[in-house]
């Protein structure tokens, strides 16, 4: 049985980190403290108010065509106000959600906007059609906070458009006047006054650009706020990954444990099933015990069938996590135990079972990992131990279980196979932890080795 003990490491010297000389923005030298040892600087961050001037011309392709899309923002916002006025007779009520939808739409292609003309890194919101169910879906388009933030940013998108209009229009009449001076404002042509319109004009061009660009920068820095997913939506989607990675996790462990035991009991029972088909006198054809070799046989292909369904519900759950509950075969639990041990017994391996506690009165939890910690100790036993006596005792603690499995001097120690070998221990002693519980595991004064594990049951169910 594998010792998953960490050698401890003896007190070593360890130098602190050299900190790196901080540098301040070019004429802002930072001189060193008085006194020797630096002292730590915090490192404050810089706060842009406004994206950098880079991109010019995409800001300002993007201030030129929010005008016309604010004009479809506008009609989007005309009929939200008449749907809520006819809320009153039912039939409103329909026609808000559908603008609701409409506006989660313009929302997407917003972000897609922003990414390829302002430079924006605008985070996705949350999309519906992830949810399960048509109603789901539906009061999550009426009750998420992403839907409103996107309409406040049509919204905005509106006002700001309105305004690079107005720019646009003031410039431009400003320019045509000066540019047309004669006739408008009724000068003669001169020289110096044609110099003057042209520059005059060139400077309203000018502001009109500067107003369209710091338009955009605005837009630029509201947008992530706005258009990307709030915190309770950062905080939801968290959940949901860490679910997931739970039910990945707990699926693994169970693949580790199953797979690991049929494969080590078969490579056990084919030992056995080699041994006993040998010839009796080393030059005959007669097997020493046919009979026994066609039981391990038989122990091997129910141990292969066990594994192979095993890994097709973790990859049936892997691939798709809420297909856990779908699935008709339940993990074993400590009922099933004598029937792990028989196949294993019947391979050679002494095996004595005391079981002083009733399975069905054990929380399906603790009654589960109790089945997983006999089975990683008999793999382990086989592993590195090989054949040799072991006796497993389920003991009743009061208000907590005792599983202790201990076995006899190996008679061979072989290495663990793979690189990720000693790692199921690891993860029982998580397991167990998780639950409330201790493992304790390690080498006895005979030679063997013990795991013993202690898990809380509450009250039992009579």
């Amino acid at each position: 049985m594998q010792h998953d003990v960490t050698a401890p490491i003896g007190p070593a010297t360890v130098e602190p980190p050299v900190e790196p000389p901080v540098q301040g923005p070019p004429g802002d030298p930072v001189e060193p403290p008085v006194g020797g040892a630096p002292e730590p600087v915090a490192s404050r961050p810089t706060r842009r108010v406004l994206p950098r001037r880079e991109g010019l011309v995409g800001r300002l392709a993007y201030a030129v065509l929010g005008v016309p899309l604010a004009a479809g923002y506008a009609a989007l916002f005309a009929a939200l106000l008449g749907s809520a006025v006819l809320a009153v007779y039912g039939v409103g009520i329909v026609l808000v959600v559908l603008v609701l939808m409409v506006v989660r739409g313009c929302g997407g292609w917003e972000r897609a906007l922003a990414r390829r003309f302002a430079g924006v890194d605008v985070p996705d919101a949350p999309a519906v059609r992830h949810d399960r169910g048509v109603v789901r879906r539906l009061r999550l388009v009426v009750t998420s906070g992403s839907t409103w933030r996107t309409l406040a940013w049509l919204g905005v998108r509106v006002l700001v458009s309105a305004a690079v209009l107005a720019a646009l229009v003031l410039t431009g009449a400003a320019a045509a006047v000066l540019l047309a001076y004669s006739y408008s404002l009724d000068l003669p042509r001169h020289l110096l006054l044609d110099l003057l319109s042209v520059v005059l004009a060139a400077g309203c061009v000018l502001v009109a650009v500067h107003v369209l660009d710091l338009a955009t920068r605005g837009l630029a820095v509201v947008a992530p706020t706005l258009l990307g997913a709030g915190a309770e939506e950062r905080i939801a989607a968290m959940r949901r990954a860490s679910v997931r990675v739970a039910g990945r996790t707990a699926v693994a462990r169970d693949l580790h444990d199953t797979i690991g035991h049929s494969l080590t009991a078969s490579l056990v029972q084919a030992e056995a099933a080699q041994r006993a088909l040998a010839p009796r006198d080393g030059n005959g054809s007669e097997p020493v015990d046919l009979e026994f070799a066609r039981a391990a046989m038989g122990h091997i292909e129910d141990n292969t069938r066990q594994a192979l369904a095993e890994l097709d519900r973790a990859l049936a759950v892997l691939g798709d996590p809420s297909r856990a509950g779908d699935l008709d075969e339940q993990p074993p639990d400590l009922r099933d135990v004598a029937g792990l041990l028989a196949g294993l017994g019947d391979a050679g391996l002494e095996v004595e079972l005391s079981l002083g506690v009733p399975a069905p009165a054990l929380p399906q939890e603790v009654s589960r990992l109790a089945y997983r910690v006999v089975q990683e100790g008999t793999t382990n036993v086989l592993r590195h131990a090989g054949l040799v006596a072991t006796r497993i005792d389920v003991v009743d603690g009061g208000d907590r279980i005792v599983v202790r499995l201990r076995n006899a001097a190996g008679r061979r120690t072989p290495a663990p196979p793979g690189r990720n070998g000693g790692h199921g221990l690891a993860g029982l002693r998580e397991r167990a932890e998780e639950l409330g519980g201790s493992l304790h595991a390690g080498p006895t004064e005979d030679g063997g080795f013990e795991l013993v594990v202690e898990l809380p049951t509450g009250a039992m169910r009579e």
